[in-house]
C-alpha cells in the first residue's frame, strides 16, 4: 500500500475522526518546493509535507512557510561557507604577473584568514561576523518553527498535541473496556478467592 497524501489523508473519514478534524478543512495539495534548496533543507520540505502538520496549512500560510524554508536553507548555506577548506594556494602562471600574482595571493590569504570563529582584526582576533548573521537566521528560525508547530513546545502551546493524546486516551479506553468485558478463566484472584 503507497503512502497516502496529505489530501487522501484527510479525505478520509476515519484519518477526520480520530484526528478531530472538522469536514470543511481545506488541505492544500504540496506546492513546488523553493527554487536553489540544498538536499538536505529538500528532504525537510518533502517530510513536512508528508506530516500530519501539513493537515493545517491554509494557502495564506505559504509565505511564511516558503520564508521558513529559505530560512533553513540560509542557515545551511552560512554554516557551509564558515566551515570549508580555504582553496589551496596560488601559484603563480607562467604568463601571469608579478603584480597579478600578489593580487591573487593577497585575496586568498584574506579568505583563509576569514573562516572559522575567530578572525584577525585591527587589534587581534575578533569573532566572526557571520556568527551574528547566523544568530539571527536561527532566531527568526525559531519563531517561524513555533508558528508552524514543528517543536514539541510548540505543538503544545497550540494544542496540537492533545488531538493525539485524546485519541490515544480512546484507543487506551477501548482497550481496558475489551479486557474487563472478556471472560478470565485464569484469574489467580478468583482462584485464591474460591470462584
Amino acid at each position: 500500500m503507497s503512502p497516502q497524501t496529505a489530501v487522501e489523508r484527510v479525505q478520509n473519514s476515519t484519518y477526520r475522526r480520530a484526528n478531530r478534524l472538522p469536514e470543511n478543512v481545506f488541505v492544500l495539495e504540496p506546492p513546488p518546493p523553493p527554487k536553489n534548496l540544498t538536499p538536505t533543507v529538500r528532504m525537510f520540505w518533502d517530510n513536512f509535507w508528508d506530516s500530519s502538520l501539513a493537515d493545517y496549512i491554509h494557502k495564506t500560510d505559504l509565505p511564511a512557510l516558503y520564508r521558513l524554508f529559505y530560512l533553513y536553507n540560509e542557515n545551511e548555506e552560512t554554516h557551509a561557507a564558515m566551515h570549508t577548506d580555504p582553496p589551496p594556494r596560488p601559484e603563480q602562471g607562467e604568463d601571469e604577473g608579478h603584480n597579478d600574482y600578489l593580487s591573487r595571493l593577497a585575496d586568498w590569504n584574506h579568505a583563509r584568514k576569514s573562516m572559522g570563529r575567530l578572525i584577525p582584526g585591527t587589534s587581534g582576533l575578533k569573532l566572526n561576523p557571520m556568527l551574528k548573521h547566523i544568530d539571527t537566521i536561527q532566531d527568526d528560525l525559531l519563531a517561524l518553527e513555533d508558528r508552524f508547530g514543528l517543536s514539541l513546545r510548540a505543538r503544545q502551546m497550540l494544542g496540537l498535541n492533545q488531538i493525539r493524546a485524546k485519541t490515544l486516551l480512546e484507543q487506551n479506553q477501548t482497550q481496558a473496556a475489551a479486557v474487563l468485558d472478556e471472560p478470565d478463566d485464569d484469574d489467580p484472584v478468583a482462584a485464591l478467592m474460591g470462584e
